[in-house]
């Protein structure tokens, strides 16, 4: 059996569609959500000291109501177990399967574990000691947790993924399960595009994105033609959409729009967005995805607008946005603001410029391969910035950020 993700920082790219299917389908089979109550809930903290791991993992108990709780002892040589000490070293109890379970969790799961005895504060999160703050040992932080764990009778939900807890998520956490929801998409995707197809996958213990092309030569080309006509010069389009999600509260589902501008992925500022709480359901998903169609449409006018936005100085304005934006790296920010001043020495449009600074995170993004937290984050940052005054940046008057 192929497994996934084998350490809590890894990212697996899914080349193909069937590498996409086949992940889901082990999702489906393998994760597991419990929903015990808060306060049935406490923490065990080990620390990394390797000379006193036989002491710190057995004999172990938590404090409960005025009461010693005596819970299993610790395998420090499992490899999951081994890994949650070295970063965290917190570990989770909880009622599972008629018996109190002691289980490793990944440092994803920390700020959600914190939230559900209401202790997100600087002090539980703070792992790294600073100039004047120290760090509140790993087994305080347990038994502050567990003691908060009891003023709260609500329950919870529990990812239990590959061995470990990946989130304590709220009672009003709606659960969207991704293979239901990738299934909805690709059933309304051949309906309005029916020579759509997989592009690229990524997935972490963090989110899922998932990239499709419409190959919809009809609607690419007229699209084209109309930002030619309106002042850009684009020899060839796709357009795509961009699924993503995450399973430990970071996200809602998204399916958002980008188009391939002569090889750069530019992201839109336009899609479905389904939160995990409320009314949301896959019933819910598959109603909002047949908007997708108004969607492609807003984003081609959002880009239009953009086509009659003349900029004298395309690099100039690229170079005041990214001194603006920290997200923009300096070193590839001014080889592609170079390439501009070569490219463009009589001016260009809006579109120039949202499509330099698309190309800027695509470069960083390549370069360093990062994660699909990372990448998603950054494509919605700059997906914002398609409402910039770039005509007033252009002309050196003052604007504010978005």
């Amino acid at each position: 059996m192929k497994k996934y993700l084998e350490n809590d920082e890894d990212v697996e790219i899914l080349e193909t569609w069937k590498d996409l299917k086949e992940y889901l389908t082990f999702r489906a089979k393998h994760d597991e959500w419990v929903q015990p109550f808060i306060n049935e809930l406490a923490a065990i903290g080990i620390p990394n000291h390797p000379l006193f791991f036989q002491t710190n993992c057995t004999n172990l108990s938590v404090q409960k109501n005025g009461y010693r709780l005596n819970v299993k002892d610790i395998d420090y040589e499992d490899p999951e177990n081994l890994s949650c000490i070295e970063d965290t070293g917190l570990f989770l109890v909880f009622p599972y399967k008629d018996s109190m379970a002691v289980y490793p969790t990944r440092r994803i799961a920390y700020p959600s574990i914190c939230k559900r005895g209401d202790d997100d504060s600087m002090v539980m999160a703070r792992f790294d000691p600073k100039a004047n703050k120290q760090v509140l040992p790993i087994n305080e932080k347990a038994d502050r947790l567990t003691r908060d764990f009891q003023l709260f009778s609500d329950n919870c939900k529990i990812l239990l993924r590959d061995g470990k807890v990946s989130a304590v998520l709220s009672k009003e956490y709606v659960i969207l399960p991704a293979d239901k929801m990738i299934s909805i998409l690709e059933n309304q995707l051949k309906q309005d595009h029916p020579d759509f197809t997989f592009n690229r996958g990524q997935v972490s213990h963090e989110y899922l994105m998932v990239e499709y092309l419409m190959n919809d030569e009809e609607m690419e080309q007229s699209f084209r033609l109309k930002l030619n006509d309106a002042g850009a010069d684009i020899s060839e389009l796709k357009a795509g959409i961009r699924f993503s999600t995450s399973d430990i509260g970071a996200s809602k589902v998204y399916a958002s729009v980008f188009y391939d501008a002569d090889g750069v992925r530019t992201t839109c500022n336009s899609g479905i967005a389904l939160e995990h709480k409320g009314e949301a359901s896959p019933q819910l998903y598959a109603e909002s995805c047949k908007q997708l169609g108004m969607v492609f449409k807003e984003s081609e006018e959002l880009i239009e607008k953009l086509g009659n936005m003349n900029i004298s100085d395309v690099a100039g304005v690229v170079q005041e946005i990214r001194e603006n934006y920290s997200i923009f790296p300096k070193g590839i920010s001014e080889k592609v603001e170079a390439e501009l001043r070569i490219q463009y020495p009589g001016g260009g449009t809006a579109i120039d410029v949202y499509l330099a600074l698309n190309d800027i995170i695509q470069r960083y993004s390549e370069e360093n391969k990062i994660s699909p937290t990372r990448y998603l984050n950054l494509s919605e940052q700059v997906a914002k910035l398609m409402h910039l005054p770039f005509e007033r940046i252009d002309q050196g008057e003052e604007w504010k950020k978005i």
